[in-house]
């Protein structure tokens, strides 16, 4: 008996699977090898995230959740936000409790005077208000006027490099960013400078103005996250340098403070560039340049400093 042969024999198919050898197999497997190693290597390079933990005034969630995702677009990094209630915390602030409490790298809190002294006694510094709720609530101590509680924020003293909790800080209180989800809610807004990333400010000063302007630019950088570049000169070389700059059609070349000691004299080109000369002790005098995009920062830490002397 014969039988017919298959027909795939017959018809052969247009396409035939090809032989690996096995150089072509190591080739490919070297291939797959280095194509992991690639991904490896980009993956090795993502960013370790900053985590922002705050403790904030449940009243404020809405403005700052949304500030919050706005934030995380331009400066991506996680937050773990808890909410309390006024009464919870003042119960808290009062309690003689010897328990350790748990640090936040800011405490965004209503201006009530014994939450401010428990902040305080617990080792965090007043950033000053981020915005203002219009509401009356009973038993607590306004701050501006009868229907208005500042929302003031706080940052822990015990907590280091805290570049991106100051970002935030600022963000919160700029006009075109947080102030925004603020108003938005019927809060009433705080008058600061616009927001920066990274910002710098430049000193000029004369050469014995340095144990002034020293603590100036530590203040800056610990409690605005600001950096500051320093430059101190002989006053002959310090005048001249500005007449420079003044002269120069980007005056964003000046800098954006001057200190000049109080024996020596100012020129006059100076005023329509910086404001009116402030005195430290009689012996400092300070200009500050009015079109800083920092100026409403250094205005508040030059009344601070003056307070302070």
């Amino acid at each position: 008996m014969r039988y017919r042969r298959f027909e795939f024999e017959e018809n052969r198919p247009f396409f035939r699977p090809p032989k690996y050898t096995g150089v072509t197999l190591s080739l490919l497997s070297i291939f797959v090898l280095v194509s992991m190693l690639a991904v490896w290597e980009k993956m090795n390079q993502v960013p370790d995230l900053k985590t922002i933990r705050i403790l904030a005034w449940e009243s404020c969630q809405k403005p700052l959740e949304k500030a919050k995702r706005s934030f995380q677009k331009e400066n991506p990094c996680f937050f773990d936000i808890t909410y309390f209630q006024t009464s919870e915390f003042e119960i808290k602030a009062r309690s003689d409790s010897t328990t350790v409490p748990e640090v936040y790298d800011l405490v965004l809190c209503p201006d009530i005077e014994i939450g401010n002294k428990y902040l305080a006694n617990q080792k965090y510094h007043n950033l000053g208000p981020v915005a203002y709720y219009n509401s009356l609530l009973p038993e607590v101590r306004m701050t501006e006027s009868a229907s208005t509680l500042a929302l003031s924020a706080w940052k822990s003293s015990s907590q280091k490099n805290q570049s991106d909790q100051l970002s935030f800080v600022r963000y919160l209180k700029a006009p075109t960013r947080g102030q925004i989800h603020f108003a938005i809610e019927g809060w009433t807004g705080v008058r600061d400078d616009h927001w920066s990333p990274a910002p710098t400010l430049r000193i000029y000063a004369d050469e014995d103005c340095e144990d002034w302007v020293s603590p100036i630019a530590a203040h800056l950088d610990e409690f605005n996250g600001i950096s500051v570049e320093r430059s101190y000169l002989n006053h002959a070389n310090l005048v001249s340098t500005l007449h420079i700059l003044s002269k120069a059609n980007q005056k964003d070349y000046l800098p954006d403070l001057v200190c000049f000691s109080e024996s020596q004299t100012t020129p006059p080109w100076l005023d329509p560039y910086f404001s009116n000369t402030t005195i430290f002790n009689g012996s400092k005098k300070v200009y500050l340049r009015k079109t800083s995009p920092l100026l409403k920062t250094m205005q508040k830490v030059m009344k601070s400093v003056s307070e302070k002397k």
